[in-house]
C-alpha cells in the first residue's frame, strides 16, 4: 500500500508512488477521459491525476447539505446564479478531456450558466463552493481541494465543520482565511453572491454539535 503520493519532479504528466522507503512506481496521471468510464455507483474524485474514493455521507452530513441547499435555492430563485449539490466539477476544463481534476463538492453555486446548462458536469470553476467536512475528508478539504480551488479561481470556498465555518475568499489569486464560530444566532454573508446569507440556527439547534 502506498505511503504517500507526490508529483514526479520535472514530469507534470506523471505521478510517483512510494510504496516503501526505496521502491517507487511511476505511472501516468489519470484524466477526465479515464474518470468518465468509472461506473456511476462508485463515488470518487480525481485530484491532480489521482483517484480518491469517497465514503458514504452520514445523516448529519446529508441533513446539513439539504438545509443549506434549500436556503440557497430560496434566495437565488430568479437570479442568474444557481446552486447544485453532488454535481461533478471540472475546474480546469479542457475540450480534449485531458484535464486531471474532477471534484464532487457538497454544494456549488454557478453564475455562468454556459458552464452547466445541459452539461454532464460543471465545465470550469464555480463561483462558490461548500464542503461539509467529515473525519475522512479533512486532508482533502483543507489541503488538496483548497489548493485546486484557489488555483482554479473559485471566488469563495467554505468548509463546514462541527461548530466552525472556515471561509476562504480569493484576492489577488490567493485565499484569505476567515473563521466563524457557530452559535444559535449565526447568520453568515456569502461575499461572492449579492444579498445572499446562510443561517445556521436550525443546524446548531438540531445537533448542538453532539
Amino acid at each position: 500500500m502506498a505511503d504517500f503520493v507526490e508529483k514526479l519532479d520535472g514530469q507534470g504528466d506523471y505521478r510517483r508512488i512510494t510504496v516503501s522507503n526505496t521502491e517507487k512506481i511511476i505511472f501516468p496521471k489519470m484524466t477526465y477521459k479515464d474518470y468518465k468510464i468509472i461506473p456511476d455507483d462508485i463515488r470518487c474524485e480525481l485530484i491532480d491525476g489521482v483517484i480518491y474514493l469517497m465514503a458514504s455521507a452520514d445523516e448529519m452530513h446529508q441533513w446539513i447539505s439539504g438545509e443549506l441547499l434549500a436556503q440557497l435555492k430560496n434566495q437565488l430563485q430568479g437570479k442568474k446564479c444557481t446552486p447544485y449539490s453532488e454535481f461533478d466539477v471540472r475546474p480546469f476544463y479542457t475540450l480534449d478531456e485531458s484535464d486531471v481534476t474532477v471534484v464532487r463538492p457538497d454544494i456549488i453555486v454557478v453564475c455562468d450558466e454556459t458552464k452547466v446548462i445541459g452539461k454532464k458536469n460543471c465545465e470550469g470553476p464555480p463561483d462558490f463552493i461548500i464542503e461539509i467536512m467529515s473525519d475522512s475528508s479533512r486532508k482533502r478539504d483543507f489541503e488538496n481541494k483548497k489548493f485546486e480551488y484557489e488555483r482554479a479561481g473559485v471566488k469563495e470556498y467554505w468548509i463546514v465543520t462541527k461548530g466552525v465555518i472556515y471561509s476562504f475568499l480569493l484576492s489577488n489569486n490567493e485565499y484569505t482565511e476567515h473563521i466563524f464560530n457557530l452559535n444559535d444566532s449565526s447568520r453568515l454573508k456569502i461575499s461572492s453572491l449579492e444579498d445572499c446569507y446562510l443561517d445556521f440556527n436550525s443546524i446548531v439547534v438540531r445537533y448542538s454539535w453532539l
